[in-house]
């Protein structure tokens, strides 16, 4: 120290800052120097602007940005430092109410993965007759272009371009239903997924019982799939209504190899024995 200022390594070795912060932070405007010498270019600082940067490292670690620091540091109005302090206390609450969503959406995938893995580790899948729980969901309009495919349905651009920024949100399996049954009739097709965000329209889908199966591999075998529970259904004297619902538990989002896919099948009935 000299005549009560303090040298760039002194500040740096009393409040653990490296020389090159400082600097930047000198450059900055968020701590000055309150002395440079003339002839040497040595800049000096004094205690209250070495009691600054504790306090500067500590709104850092709250989220505040520089300039807003800048403008804390050098506010002696309690009032607007109140003001500034709820400001950022919503805009973190904010922050926390979105990375929750996306938390709840990674999640779900995850659940999706270990469903797929409880499937496969089974020597079959048995067809059942099960009711499907009503579900509100919002509709997503698939993309129309030459040589539309199923794999370019479910990586659809809808899912994540026709919603509001930060505000798409869905969680849990993407939905098809064929209101005639045929899989190859994607004209018909329509789209539904879950979403966490309250302020979208959402539809009813399901409420009904249905005759159910998992499909284990790629599309292209589903008929398969779905030729085992008609025949299910004709033996158990179940009536179909003629539509098919599919829930896409692994597709394409999470792998490239089609024998790791997994959907579930329904199709609903309109009398049981």
């Amino acid at each position: 120290m000299k005549n009560n200022y303090y040298s760039i390594g002194e500040v740096c070795k009393i409040c653990h800052i490296s020389s090159s912060s400082l600097r930047y932070y000198d450059r900055a405007g968020i701590i000055k120097a309150d002395h440079i010498n003339a002839e040497t270019g040595y800049r000096y600082y004094s205690e209250e602007v070495l009691l600054k940067i504790p306090i500067l490292y500590f709104l850092q670690q709250q989220g505040f940005s520089l300039k807003e620091i800048g403008e804390i540091l050098y506010r002696d109005n309690l009032v607007l430092l109140r003001e500034a302090l709820e400001k950022k206390r919503a805009e973190l609450a904010e922050r926390i109410r979105r990375n929750e969503l996306r938390k709840n959406t990674v999640s779900s995938w995850i659940e999706l993965l270990r469903e797929r893995d409880r499937v496969f580790s089974l020597p079959e899948c048995p067809v059942s007759c099960q009711y499907f729980e009503r579900l509100d969901v919002i509709p997503v309009k698939p993309s129309d272009f030459p040589g539309r495919s199923f794999r370019n349905l479910l990586v659809n651009t809808s899912t994540v371009t026709d919603f509001p920024d930060d505000e798409i949100n869905t969680i849990g399996a993407l939905y098809l239903y064929y209101p005639r049954g045929d899989l190859e009739d994607l004209s018909t097709l329509q789209l539904f997924t879950k979403t966490q965000n309250s302020h979208l329209d959402r539809i009813s889908l399901g409420g009904f019982s249905a005759v159910s199966c998992y499909h284990r591999g790629s599309f292209d075998r589903i008929p398969e799939t779905v030729a085992k529970m008609r025949g299910w259904a004709e033996e158990h004297r179940f009536r179909l209504r003629g539509d098919l619902l599919e829930r896409s538990v692994v597709d394409c989002w999470s792998t490239s190899e089609e024998d790791q896919w997994l959907m579930s099948l329904y199709m609903p009935v309109t009398e049981e024995p």
